[in-house]
């Protein structure tokens, strides 16, 4: 590139949003900002949180409880010595009960709470390793809201004592530089249902056709707005139109978030509070309001060559902005949807759109030649097949300059270090490519030559090497290889092989706003009709090599075409022929990359009837770019909030082992619920943590745990530079299944939170039934309320770092976390089978806790079963079935007062392992310990049509 002084890392971090820290107006003196308090040694964390929304279920009273946190010091330590109050607004004087953020504010004292009493109804988890120079003292509370919304902080102070005076308050908004809380309380009245469009969103424009179809999620009201936009002109250029829509909860917002184009290809979040101002265009904007309604915007695309987005006017308005590829005026479609949770609205409006896109998708599908899209000669292999191997790709192991030699030589390195990845990716930097004509040189500008691999660093071609890498590394399932949509960053070369085999012609692009990949003039393509020919061929020549798989890049490059007829006709043209050619050849193993542009999103990735297709979720892992980490985490997870209603594995790109942030990087990618692969230089692999990512199958190859649900954003509404903790939550499992919780410090200093157990997946709150589904809704109810016979089942919860488990609790626990820079951990909450038996009080706690040395431990198990059985002896029989090998965890309340040798029976294929193969753990004292790993060596087994391992354990009591 011409600019010698260019830099991509500061473009990059340029492009981060902005730290705005909002400071909560100052209520008394103080005893100084951030830099002091952390001199002094004092952190306070609390839940509900400061920084933050909490939405309650219902009703006027909120349990409220703190966690100070300080130096141990000579003196006295005891909770009593400091005094801790909240100080919040309140009802009084204001319009039916609300509080008024300038109006009158008050403060509740909150009491000292003995937080390792297990006798009290509330639960402290103490699972993170303890610090010896800290002491934490906790503290309990009922404020009195009203209707809401109410705002509050939290002050401290040393107490007066017989030879002192009370020290002076100090404010945490202040210290810890963070805003106030706000607790937003759902009305009793004011149903969605009930909702009228227009009093939703301020100064609705009479130019939409308004309906309301039905809606598929309940608790929703869906909208249908439409409005005529131009089509193209005469001479192939785009019409654009632009529909102020009006201001969503007008002066009633009180923070959004939207998923807006950060560039061309992808996607990422922005947020904001009380004003939209959106400063890219979005696809999807959610906005919650201070009576505790979310409303979700959503811009259909893919539609009859119509590509749609939101904006933002000067005024504040919302504007839904539409380019046209169509001959003729159409009608752009946004769909809203309003609920008493986002999850529930965000499914409202996906769910409507995946009807609209449904056939129109079916109908481009036989255009290009099939009658229907499911191919019949697709051979029925699982996902785990393709998905579940660990990966490895060459991007940033081996640079762009590849070759046999060097494939080889890293796959070796590999094997010799024990990591034996079930699948390869050959990236960019393998195929045959047309001379470079840009002045300077790019690789951005080149196009493609022929099928085969580059003959100077292929000199036996791309059979040879995939043939000698499945010969070195039988564990090696599947080889993929990278290519361009269109073929290459540049298109075909014009003067090669394929630009004389297939017809070509040349179309004109813009240069979207990233300085490092200069792509705009001409390219030359295949043009229409010879589009499905060069995919059908392309893939046959792929399988014939023995490649299974492929990591098709750059899709978008499609919409920076200027030709509005190309993108109306050859742009789905390429997008059908390579689904088609895809599930063909390739069994529909295949990564789509670039790939987060509007039509993409609803044209390829929406549609259902087509098994799910890998794609990139978010920008490139950019190792050398410091900032980019923690908004690449940051950036998937919400993401995932879109990814989890399109017909897609979200995938969160490679990573690498050994870099400052590679346990970071490493906890997101396994409860991300998509692959999993590593880009390590070759001989620079960190064992330990691949060790924590993926474990051996029965076959021998590493394989990685996806959970069932995939990871996404807990608070959608968070913005990067809060100073919270990221919380991704996903699921594994069926009803009786596992939730997990991982939390992640994007913040440039320590953070500590109390995070309640209710918002983890499938923790079942003791609020009312409706806040049950959603996990925005607040389960805390005041601090004197107790479990009834009829709670929920109780919960045991594990922490990854530490390994220590709960005893079983109900859904009302806190867990305190304190996470450094980069910091991350793992919460695992699961479900036990309780067990009474006539003599035999309390009952028998049991739960499989997976291979418990993983990240995603619950995402390794297959299945779980346990029965008593009382012939002669109370015992009871748990069955489960695991993907790989590793040491099993089975909780077991009453392990303290057992042993293993009179009390455990364990079993593999009825085989009687060997007892040194099963251990109390060190960990805690109710876990017991199965090395199935070793017994499997031990036992002398070897795999068989399932790739499952079956296990009993027989726990005897008596």
């Amino acid at each position: 590139m011409g600019d010698g002084e260019y830099s991509f890392a500061a473009e990059f971090t340029a492009s981060l949003p902005k730290k705005a820290i909002r400071v909560g107006k100052k209520r008394g003196s103080t005893a100084g900002g951030g830099a002091q308090a952390a001199v002094m040694g004092v952190t306070v964390s609390t839940y509900p949180p400061l920084g933050q929304v909490t939405q309650l279920a219902s009703g006027d009273s909120v349990g409220f409880y703190a966690m100070l946190e300080t130096k141990r010091v000579s003196g006295d330590d005891r909770a009593s010595a400091w005094e801790v109050a909240v100080w919040h607004s309140t009802s009084s004087g204001a319009d039916e009960g609300e509080a008024d953020r300038e109006g009158e504010w008050a403060a509740t004292e909150l009491s000292a709470v003995d937080a390792d009493d297990e006798t009290k109804p509330r639960s402290w988890l103490w699972l993170q390793d303890e610090d010896e120079t800290t002491v934490r003292h906790c503290y309990g509370g009922t404020l009195n809201v009203g209707l809401g919304p109410a705002w509050f902080t939290v002050r401290f102070r040393r107490r007066a004592t017989a030879g002192s005076e009370a020290s002076v308050w100090r404010w945490v908004n202040e210290e810890q530089e963070t805003e106030d809380g706000t607790l937003v309380i759902r009305r009793k009245s004011g149903r969605p249902a009930e909702a009228d469009l227009s009093n939703l969103i301020h100064g609705l424009n009479p130019a939409f056709s308004v309906t309301s179809p039905r809606s598929q999620v309940a608790g929703t009201t869906l909208w249908s707005l439409e409005t005529t936009v131009a089509g193209a002109t005469d001479t192939d250029e785009s019409g654009y139109t632009d529909t102020t829509i009006g201001t969503p909860w007008g002066d009633d917002l009180l923070r959004w978030l939207a998923l807006v184009r950060v560039w061309t290809p992808w996607l990422a979040p922005s947020h904001g509070r009380t004003r939209l101002q959106l400063d890219r265009d979005a696809v999807l904007c959610a906005c919650l309001s201070q009576t505790g309604q979310h409303l979700v915007l959503l811009a259909v695309s893919g539609r009859r060559g119509l590509l749609s987005v939101l904006r933002t006017d000067e005024a504040g308005h919302l504007v839904l902005h539409v380019r046209s590829d169509s001959l003729v005026a159409e009608q752009a479609t946004l769909l809203v949807a309003v609920a008493d949770d986002v999850e529930r609205a965000n499914a409202a409006v996906m769910y409507h759109a995946r009807g609209l896109i449904g056939w129109e998708a079916k109908e481009e599908m036989t255009s290009q030649g099939d009658d229907q899209t499911e191919i019949p000669d697709i051979l029925p292999q699982y996902l785990e097949t393709w998905h579940d191997g660990l990966g490895f790709c060459t991007w940033n192991a081996l640079g762009q300059a590849l070759s046999e030699a060097k494939i080889l030589a890293a796959m070796d390195a590999l094997a010799a270090a024990g990591i034996r990845v079930g699948s390869l990716i050959i990236d960019d930097g393998w195929q045959t490519l047309g001379h470079a004509t840009a002045v300077p040189p790019n690789h951005f500008q080149r196009g493609w030559a022929a099928f085969e691999a580059e003959p100077t660093q292929f000199p036996h071609g791309l059979a040879h090497t995939v043939h000698q890498i499945r010969a070195r590394h039988p564990h090696v399932r599947h080889v993929a290889v990278w290519h361009a949509l269109l073929g290459y960053w540049g298109g075909v070369a014009p003067d090669s092989e394929l630009a004389r085999r297939y017809a070509t012609e040349e179309l004109q692009r813009a240069h979207p706003p990233r300085r490092h990949l200069p792509i705009a003039g001409p390219m030359t393509v295949v043009v229409e009709a010879d589009v499905r020919r060069l995919y059908d061929d392309f893939y046959r020549f792929l399988a014939a090599a023995g490649i299974d798989g492929v990591k098709t890049d750059a899709q978008f490059m499609t919409d920076t075409w200027l030709s509005a007829r190309a993108r109306r006709r050859l742009a789905p043209a390429y997008e059908a022929a390579w689904t088609v050619a895809g599930l063909r050849h390739l069994q529909a193993r295949a990564v789509s990359c670039m790939s987060q542009t509007p039509p993409l999103l609803f044209r390829t990735q929406l549609p259902v009837g087509r098994p799910a297709l890998a794609v990139r979720n978010s920008d490139d892992f950019f190792p050398d770019v410091p900032d980019s980490h923690p908004w690449h985490v940051w950036t998937n997870a919400h993401n995932s909030l879109l990814s989890q209603h399109l017909n897609v594995l979200p995938d969160w790109d490679m990573f690498q082992t050994v870099h400052d942030y590679s346990a970071f990087h490493a906890a997101a990618r396994c409860i991300s619920g998509g692959p999993v692969y590593i880009t390590d230089a070759p001989g620079r692999y960190d064992t330990a943590l691949i060790d924590q990512i993926a474990a051996p199958s029965l076959a021998g190859h590493h394989v990685v745990f996806r959970p069932d649900r995939i990871g996404r954003a807990l608070r959608p509404y968070a913005a990067f530079h809060d100073r919270a903790l990221l919380l991704v939550a996903a699921y594994h499992g069926d009803s009786a299944g596992s939730g997990i919780l991982a939390l992640f410090n994007v913040a440039d200093r320590p953070l500590a939170e109390l995070i309640p157990l209710a918002c983890v997946p499938g923790v079942y709150s003791t609020a009312s039934p409706s806040s049950l589904s959603s996990p925005f809704f607040s389960p805390l109810s005041s601090p004197s309320s107790s479990n009834s016979p009829s709670s929920p089942p109780l919960h045991i919860a594990r922490l990854h770092s530490s390994g220590r488990l709960s005893r079983p609790v109900g859904s009302d626990a806190l867990l305190p976390v304190s996470l450094g820079v980069r910091g991350y951990d793992i919460l695992t909450v699961y479900k036990p089978l309780a067990f009474s038996f006539a003599d035999h009080e309390p009952p028998l706690y049991v739960a499989n806790l997976g291979l418990v040395r993983k990240m995603a431990a619950a995402a390794s198990v297959v299945s779980t079963s346990a029965a008593c059985r009382q012939s002669g002896r109370r015992a009871v029989e748990l069955t489960a079935a695991f993907k790989a090998l590793g040491i099993v965890g089975i909780y077991v309340s009453a392990l303290p007062t057992l042993t293993v040798a009179d009390n455990f029976l364990v079993t593999i294929r009825g085989l009687p392992i060997p007892p040194t193969c099963v251990t109390k753990s060190a960990s805690d004292p109710c876990l017991l310990e199965i090395d199935v790993e070793r017994a499997w060596k031990d036992l002398q087994q070897t795999p068989d049509w399932n790739n499952e391992l079956r296990l009993t354990v027989h726990i005897m009591l008596d």
